[in-house]
């Protein structure tokens, strides 16, 4: 993760009670809508290469294993049914009971013409409807396509009937999970529900069940005006790895990294921390937990995560994490991790005195087997509550040695008297540079960098730049976005400065300085470099600024305004400024309050056309649901012109609370398709108001983009008109 947020700042608002939720979401599914003939089958899929997917037609039905998902799969007429592969013992059968329209039933054949091909089956009851099953390692889709029906004031119900020897609990609007309250393993969740017509139009939907007799009783159901045919009806059948426990306040997902591949096995890996993580009687120890890719994306199986590191003291692990490159040049990356809160003990007085809140930071190294737990530096702050690591970010080889680099912040840190009648600056922000060496992590900082006035924050966002300049050497970003500017008594406008790099580190004062336009603007709340997204061979940088508020343009009336991010382009061989002085692309949140720009991040190319994308958070997004957050995904396509400030993609938390977006990060290349990949955190999400959290991957796709999957928005912010938007909730 490029960026930080600090939610958490004053001293001491860290009382929690914990629990572990991590619910990583794979996100990818290989089809597109496509107009369907009533008298024929139309295989509606993608046929997938990989022949362990594929269904075997014996004994009248179409059976199959799924090697991720770890469960057998057989589809009979009108029916499906799972069961494990491994000894575990449990089964779920789904028949068909109805399908209606405006309360009309549609004739269920008994028998329907049925075609196979691959890992494709596809189910046709006359011209009424026609049942598609896709087997992946997603899961198996199931898709319900109504052909014909009315245009207007439409009610699409289908009710299956589900046999199983589990318990069936509601998960959220669009899902449910089959359970074992003795067997925490035997889990499977039917979820993701999301109904769309052929002009890519998402309809009101919802999932729902009753226990009837022995058997329950699933109901999905849309609603829709203005439908163009045919209809899908598309829900998802998956193994359930969300790992939630009894206890709350885990916040699983504050901070989340990738595109770091720690193994070496060329799939990047993604990092999460549960910084409110208990540990017996300590509180917020803190967590981080490791999810390693592979050909077929993020290895969840047999049971996540591939790796954990719990904190030994109430320290708050995993209040930050990022990706810290090769720090040793080993071949393997290796990962950053703050602690802020850590205490340490000063064994120079008698008694022994405790110092509270001096914080820390560890290196845990990459390996051919990964993340090794005992393979870790560790370095600790000086000064009561400094908070370091509050911030992390690793940064590239700013002095060109063919070591990667870091970045780690105090922004709570005090300057220190130059004289006995010299006041101490509160809370001013310092941070430190540390250079990697065939060694590991150098064992001091190369330099420092300290803010300017009382409470300043500075640190509170730190990245690198990517190289801006043209010349050898890696640039950093360092925002504090609580600096004022004095001379128009602007409170909390923020700033940023980007320092160039060089043989011996980086320049001693900033190159570049930018400040925000009005106070409490909040500018340099986040920072991410973003490759070259205009194509002159220069880095690219985007800038947070979560409380802007356009007084020109936003027509909202708030207090603290929509939100914006800044894009300015990189110069080359112009050691001067090395960037431009202007934004070349201003983008201002359109929902009011919502923290719009609280995160961002350059994740590649997730569509495939060799421009650099990028993702913005907002996690205070409210519109069907309280501070249920957002993240708005843009194309550098769409967004290279300097004028397009629409986005392209959007996924929202759809609970209470879930603060979707307080983290985002690209994931690198999670799985073989060699297309970027993303991970953003949501760590209220879960039971209202528990803050359990989650993290949530989701998959590029060539020619389409990041998959909106599950979990649509319904009608909530303009699509791009600028953006085909013909298979919203597949490709955006």
């Amino acid at each position: 993760m490029k960026t930080s947020l600090l939610q958490l700042i004053s001293k001491y608002r860290f009382h929690l009670i914990t629990s572990v939720v991590i619910l990583i979401i794979i996100s990818m599914i290989n089809y597109f809508p496509e107009n369907k003939n009533n008298q024929d089958i139309e295989m509606k899929y993608d046929i997938s290469l990989n022949e362990d997917y594929y269904f075997n037609h014996e004994n009248g039905k179409y059976s199959v294993e799924n090697p991720h998902e770890n469960f057998k799969i057989d589809i009979e007429k009108k029916s499906f049914s799972l069961k494990p592969t491994t000894n575990q013992n449990w089964f779920a059968k789904y028949d068909i009971a109805s399908v209606k329209v405006n309360r009309k039933k549609l004739k269920i054949f008994n028998s329907p013409e049925i075609k196979s091909e691959g890992n494709l089956v596809s189910e046709k009851h006359g011209n009424n409807f026609q049942i598609d099953y896709k087997n992946d390692e997603n899961g198996l889709r199931q898709d319900f396509i109504i052909f014909d029906g009315p245009k207007n004031n439409v009610k699409f119900e289908v009710k299956l009937n589900l046999t199983t020897n589990l318990l069936v609990k509601q998960k959220d609007r669009y899902s449910i999970q089959l359970f074992d309250p003795h067997n925490d393993i035997n889990k499977i969740d039917y979820k993701d529900l999301i109904v769309y017509d052929d002009s890519g139009q998402f309809l009101r939907s919802e999932m729902k069940f009753k226990r009837v007799n022995d058997k329950y009783e699933v109901n999905l159901i849309a609603y829709g005006d203005n439908v163009k045919y045919p209809v899908t009806i598309d829900p998802l059948s998956t193994s359930s790895w969300d790992h939630e426990s009894s206890v709350d306040s885990t916040y699983t997902g504050f901070a989340v990294t990738g595109g770091c591949d720690v193994n070496g096995d060329g799939y990047d890996d993604v990092v999460i921390g549960s910084y409110g993580y208990d540990k017996d009687t300590l509180q917020d120890v803190g967590k981080i937990e490791a999810f390693y890719g592979s050909a077929s994306g993020l290895n969840l199986s047999p049971a996540p995560p591939n790796f954990a590191a719990i904190g030994s003291q109430t320290s708050q692990l995993g209040y930050s994490v990022d990706c810290a490159g090769d720090i040793n040049n080993d071949g393997f990356d290796d990962i950053i991790v703050g602690a802020p809160i850590f205490s340490i003990i000063d064994s120079t007085t008698t008694p022994h005195d405790t110092i509270k809140g001096v914080g820390a930071f560890y290196i845990f190294y990459g390996s051919a087997s990964g993340l090794d737990i005992m393979n870790v530096d560790t370095f600790y702050g000086t000064q009561e509550n400094m908070f370091l690591g509050l911030v992390v970010a690793g940064v590239g080889d700013v002095n060109n040695d063919n070591y990667d680099d870091i970045l780690v912040s105090a922004p709570k840190f005090d300057s220190i008297q130059t004289s006995p009648s010299a006041d101490t600056i509160k809370d001013i922000g310092i941070v430190y540079l540390y250079l990697g060496s065939s060694g590991g992590l150098s064992s001091a900082f190369n330099q420092y960098y300290l803010g300017t006035q009382k409470e300043e924050l500075f640190g509170t966002a730190l990245s690198g730049a990517g190289n801006v300049n043209g010349d050898p050497f890696d640039d950093i970003l360092i925002g504090a976005y609580n600096y004022t500017d004095t001379l128009n008594q602007d409170t909390a406008i923020g700033i940023v400065h980007m320092y160039f790099g060089k043989p011996t580190g980086t320049s001693d004062t900033a190159n570049w300085v930018e400040q925000g336009m009005r106070q409490q603007d909040h500018f340099g709340y986040s920072l991410s470099s973003l490759g070259d997204i205009d194509g002159d061979g220069d880095a690219d940088i985007i800038i947070g600024a979560n409380k802007f508020n356009d007084s020109e343009e936003d027509t909202l009336v708030n207090s603290f305004g929509s939100g914006a991010v800044f894009i300015y382009r990189g110069l080359k061989n112009n050691n001067i400024h090395g960037i431009e002085a202007d934004p070349y692309t201003k983008i201002v949140g359109d929902v009011g309050n919502s923290g719009f720009g609280s995160s961002v991040s350059g994740v590649g190319d997730v569509d495939g056309d060799n421009i650099p994308d990028f993702i913005v958070g907002a996690p205070n997004y409210t519109y069907g649901y309280e501070s249920e957050g957002a993240v708005y995904g843009f194309y550098g396509a769409n967004t290279n012109s300097g004028v397009d400030s629409t986005y392209d993609w959007l996924v929202t938390g759809e609970s209470n609370n879930a603060f979707l977006g307080i983290s985002v990060s690209s994931a690198g290349h999670l799985n073989s398709d060699a297309l970027d990949d993303v991970i953003v955190g949501a760590y209220g999400y879960g039971p209202e108001d528990k803050y359990r959290g989650a993290a949530f991957a989701y998959y590029g796709k060539l020619n389409c983009g990041l998959i909106q999957y599950g979990k649509p928005v319904f009608l909530s912010i303009p699509f791009d008109s600028t953006t085909v938007m013909s298979d919203p909730g597949i490709c955006g």
